[in-house]
């Protein structure tokens, strides 16, 4: 069963378009507005702001006029009797969140978009939605109530042309317009590219008739404007100025050699829990930000013969990232780090492991990572790769017991996804893979007769993120 608040809203917003469509004139030559539900707007409060002012100024179609699932049909929209479809979603910019909405009328590209910053309650301005409302006639080609000539007919018997505040509540902030749009296009609109000839470009508008008695005053500076856009794409992942990440790291490590001749002592050992921690920070978007990550496990049974040994594990990194927005719904991130990897088993007694090397690895990196937003859904899929050259690669390469020197480098993927939930907050999980590889100098004693060698790691990581 719905909650009282959203019964609530939903009975606002029949009532709204209800009172809009049987009050609106009905003209045939004039258009009739299909809203669709407006995507990031899960409260529905844009939803009926939008459709109360615009069912007042034209007739709507009840409902989402055939707009609603999870893909605007246009074409469904059309055979209901809808002869423009508005279209938008909202998703969160640097200076706060916006209302990218998307006017068809014919095809599947929109003659006109706009793009309008929202006021601290999350909901279009005055000065915004009376810019929205003139700018819709001059590409609608009608005068505001609908008619494409002679004196304007009103949407309401009220003087003013938007609704009395028990229907929108204009005045409490809790308009929700009707049936208004998810991200654009993306429903019959899916094709891009520029608007259909003969529509009017938004540069040089085609002057509408002459308004209403009263002159709308001039328009805001803020909001924008543009024509030629062909869809609202879905949310996308922007530039956070900080970025904080803590969760767990576990992970499966085995260092491993080659058949055929005599080796070192490999391992295979489980990690359970490891605490990881990782703080970005972006503070201008034409500059590269900081980035670190760490990870630590101390304590780690490692069991030989009838002694047990501890080790402990270690891995951060810190460098220089350049988050790219390639495209509304994808965030490209190239970065170049310093890193240390190291897990180090310790005495028993006063005794070593024989023959067990430590790993400590020390090195530059360059990784690229991914994050795509699937639509409004707050669903994002992540990948990232790296690779690594280890400038120091002990104690198997310079270690005194081992090889006098060799090579190292490595390799590394993680892919997964993350789900935004509330606010700043997200929940990201993924799993990873790594591989350092070795290429060994000879040994002069003759003791090792390998040249090679891999330390390869598998695991996942959890993590609760907040970005500001």
């Amino acid at each position: 069963m719905a909650p009282p608040a959203r019964r609530a809203r939903s009975a606002r917003l029949a009532a709204a378009l209800a009172a809009a469509w049987l009050a609106a004139p009905a003209v045939a030559a004039g258009p009739r507005l299909a809203i669709a539900p407006v995507r990031g707007d899960p409260g529905g409060a844009l939803r009926l702001q939008l459709g109360v002012a615009l069912c007042a100024e034209w007739p709507c179609l009840p409902g989402a006029g055939g707009l609603d699932g999870p893909r605007p049909d246009l074409a469904r929209a059309r055979r209901l009797g809808a002869t423009a479809a508005l279209l938008g979603s909202v998703w969160r910019e640097r200076g706060g969140p916006v209302l990218s909405l998307a006017l068809f009328t014919e095809g599947k590209r929109p003659a006109r978009s706009w793009v309008f910053p929202l006021d601290p309650r999350g909901r279009l301005p005055a000065e915004a939605l009376r810019r929205l409302e003139e700018e819709m006639g001059e590409a609608l080609g009608v005068r505001r109530g609908g008619a494409r000539e002679g004196p304007t007919a009103p949407a309401f018997s009220a003087p003013s042309p938007r609704p009395s505040p028990p229907v929108g509540e204009r005045e409490d902030g809790s308009p929700s317009a009707p049936s208004s749009p998810r991200p654009a296009p993306r429903g019959e609109g899916q094709g891009e590219g520029p608007r259909a000839a003969g529509a009017t470009p938004s540069s040089s508008p085609t002057p509408s008739p002459a308004p209403s008695p009263s002159p709308s005053p001039s328009r805001p500076a803020t909001p924008t404007s543009t024509s030629t856009s062909t869809s609202i794409p879905p949310p996308t992942p922007t530039r956070a100025t900080l970025t904080l990440e803590a969760g767990l790291d576990p992970a499966h490590l085995s260092l491993r050699f080659p058949s055929g001749g005599t080796s070192p002592v490999g391992y295979s050992v489980t990690l359970p829990t490891p605490p990881l921690l990782r703080l970005a920070w972006h503070p201008s978007p034409r500059l590269p930000g900081l980035q670190g990550e760490a990870a630590w496990l101390g304590g780690l049974a490692f069991p030989s013969g009838d002694r047990t040994h501890r080790a402990t594990y270690l891995r951060w990194r810190a460098g220089l990232a350049w988050p790219w927005p390639v495209a509304r719904w994808l965030t490209v991130t190239p970065d170049l780090a310093w890193e240390q990897q190291s897990l180090v088993v310790g005495r028993a007694g006063g005794i070593k492991v024989p023959g067990l090397p430590d790993t400590r690895l020390s090195g530059a990196s360059a990784g690229l990572a991914l994050q795509a937003a699937l639509g409004g859904s707050g669903l994002s899929l992540l990948a990232a790769g790296r690779g690594a050259w280890w400038f120091s690669a002990r104690e198997l390469a310079g270690g005194a017991s081992f090889y006098p020197g060799g090579a190292a480098w490595g390799l590394e993927a993680e892919a997964g996804a993350a789900l935004r939930l509330v606010g700043p907050l997200s929940l990201r999980a993924t799993g990873t893979w790594s591989r350092t590889t070795w290429a060994l100098d000879a040994d002069p004693s003759g003791a090792f007769a390998v040249r090679s060698a891999e330390w390869v790691r598998l695991g996942g990581r959890l993590t609760m993120r907040a970005d500001w």
